[in-house]
């Protein structure tokens, strides 16, 4: 692909390296019920542009 300026432009939409980082609680009530909640930054590559997202998330397992 050419550049604007002229010139070629490198295309790279494989596979890049991401970023994770959080901060989770996991709680553990009996054997049969855990729960695990926590909150983190995610920094990957979108069509060759990084972009930074936040979450939230909450995990429940029980077994019966």
């Amino acid at each position: 692909m050419h550049a604007p300026g002229g010139g070629w432009m490198r295309e790279d939409y494989g596979w890049n390296f991401f970023h994770d980082l959080r901060y989770e609680h996991e709680w553990n009530i009996g054997p049969d019920f855990s729960t695990r909640y926590g909150v983190g930054t995610r920094r990957f590559p979108y069509d060759g542009v990084y972009e930074t997202k936040g979450y939230i998330y909450l995990h429940a397992t029980w077994r019966f």
